[in-house]
């Protein structure tokens, strides 16, 4: 027997993504954690409108790991105060796979014209990207400013293709 196939593309291209949304209230915390066998980055949007501009890829993952704000009209509901609050949501890499598949999102919600609109902002790709992640969500339990920042713990990737669609 060589093994069950089953297993195979999860074994190359599966990882998981740890989701920890913290009450800004009552600063309680869910955890979520979620597989993936690719990671789709949304094209960092501090140049996006800008013609002509480019973004590295790193910048995009770096993006992506930002810290959401749940705020106004995208409150977060709290078990705990029983109501919507303002809350903080972070994503951390739990397990990076051995080849990690990365798709960009070169679409995205225009609310003004409440429409589809493609994100034409160049992608720079370098040779290796490095991915930040947590050895164990235990290493940030209750604290509040838990960041990549602090944790010191990177995968390096090495870019060996890409797949262009026109």
């Amino acid at each position: 027997d060589g093994g069950d196939l089953g297993d195979l593309l999860p074994s190359i291209f599966g990882g998981s993504f740890l989701y920890i949304t913290t009450c800004s209230e009552c600063f309680q915390q869910t955890r979520k954690s979620e597989e993936f066998m690719e990671v789709t980055l949304p094209i960092a949007d501090d140049v996006g409108l800008q013609q002509n501009s480019s973004v590295d890829i790193q910048r995009c993952v770096d993006f992506y790991l930002d810290p959401e704000h749940l705020v106004r009209d995208n409150q977060y509901f709290c078990s705990n105060c029983n109501k919507k609050c303002d809350a903080k949501r972070e994503l951390f890499f739990k397990k990076l796979p051995p080849v990690l598949n990365v798709q960009l999102a070169r679409y995205v919600f225009d609310r003004e014209t409440l429409a589809k609109r493609k994100v034409k902002t160049k992608v720079l790709l370098p040779n290796e990207l490095r991915v930040p992640f947590i050895v164990s969500d235990s290493q940030y339990g209750k604290k509040q400013n838990a960041s990549f920042a602090n944790s010191g713990v990177e995968a390096d990737y090495v870019l060996c293709a890409v797949q262009n669609h026109l």
